[in-house]
């Protein structure tokens, strides 16, 4: 059993990392001055995707942080709720015990303050994903005129 946990888990690392190979492109512009302008725009609307990309990410992780606050606070207010209702019920059931037991020395009040609070704060992992940006760019470099290669490592 020890074997196969071992083995999925090498698995799932070698899968986990296998799409995560990088490419390195290499430009050469084009002679042209009208070339050499082209990729300056280029490059202008690459910066304005990314500046997008970025506020657009960061707009999703303060609404997600948000939610995640709320969730959290809600599964609190549900445990003080369970845990007000336990405190109650055990305090109702021990006076009536006492009230109608044979055995007084039988009645114990129920421990509900045991129960351990199970609210986690989700984590929200967003952050901004550039690619689309740089094919935009590789692409209009070469409308442009320059040559983009990948350069193998």
């Amino acid at each position: 059993m020890v074997y196969f946990k071992i083995t999925v888990f090498v698995l799932f690392i070698a899968l986990a990392f296998a799409g995560c190979s990088s490419k390195t492109y290499s430009y050469k512009s084009p002679a042209s001055v009208k070339g050499k302008q082209c990729i300056k725009v280029c490059y202008k609307e690459k910066k304005e995707c990314k500046n997008t990309e970025r506020k657009e990410k960061s707009q999703e992780k303060k609404e997600c942080q948000k939610q995640a606050n709320l969730d959290y606070k809600d599964c609190k207010n549900e445990y003080k709720a369970e845990n007000s209702a336990c405190e109650s019920e055990s305090e109702a059931d021990y006076v009536a015990c006492l009230k109608y037991a044979d055995n007084r020395k039988s009645c114990k009040k129920k421990k509900c303050a045991s129960q351990k609070m199970k609210c986690k704060k989700s984590s929200c992992f967003i952050n901004p994903n550039y690619r689309h940006c740089e094919t935009q760019y590789r692409e209009c470099y070469v409308s442009c005129g320059g040559k983009v290669s990948v350069v193998e490592e």
